[in-house]
């Protein structure tokens, strides 16, 4: 990976978004082996650390993986001035 300006918080992040897809990799496969559904598109969803998952979940594709994330849920709260609200 190219990485001109050496950030290493993005570091984490990275094995969070695998084990997403391997979570969903293997729900696929249990459902599929016990025949109970067939997945056809996954919506992830979080905030916080999850939520940067969430969006990277959503930017990268799952080349081993049958069903993709068709959609993210991203959740971030809105604060219009943070430091007035920060100090209440």
């Amino acid at each position: 990976m190219k990485d001109p300006e050496h950030r290493t918080d993005w570091m984490p992040r990275f094995p969070m978004v695998k084990a997403a897809y391997q979570c969903m990799r293997a729900v696929q496969e249990f459902l599929d082996e016990k025949n109970i559904a067939q997945i056809e598109g996954w919506i992830t969803s979080g905030e916080s650390k999850r939520g940067w998952t969430t969006f990277l979940s959503g930017a990268v594709e799952c080349e081993s993986c049958a069903a993709k994330v068709i959609a993210i849920v991203p959740i971030v709260p809105i604060i219009p001035d943070l430091i007035k609200d920060l100090h209440r």
